[in-house]
């Protein structure tokens, strides 16, 4: 569950920041991620087995519909024409 977490939480933080997701789905990402790394404590203490299947499904689930949101193609700030690789 740590690297659903980590990963849900890398998609999640840039998208809020850089704009790219609408703010109920990246802070939705955030609390999975968060629910996704509390998760690991269920190693030590059977109690937080249940935060499991909280986490999984509904990252997997956030993942999708992110695949779907996020933009397919950057725009650059500041220039009207992409840049020109030479």
């Amino acid at each position: 569950m740590v690297f659903l977490g980590l990963l849900i939480a890398g998609i999640a933080v840039p998208g809020l920041l850089l704009g790219l997701l609408p703010r109920p789905v990246a802070v939705a990402g955030l609390f999975i991620a968060v629910v996704a790394e509390v998760a690991t404590v269920s190693l030590i203490w059977d109690g937080a087995a249940v935060l499991l299947p909280i986490a999984r499904f509904p990252g997997l689930v956030w993942l999708v519909v992110v695949g779907f949101l996020l933009p397919r193609h950057r725009s650059h700030r500041g220039s009207e024409s992409p840049p020109v690789a030479g």
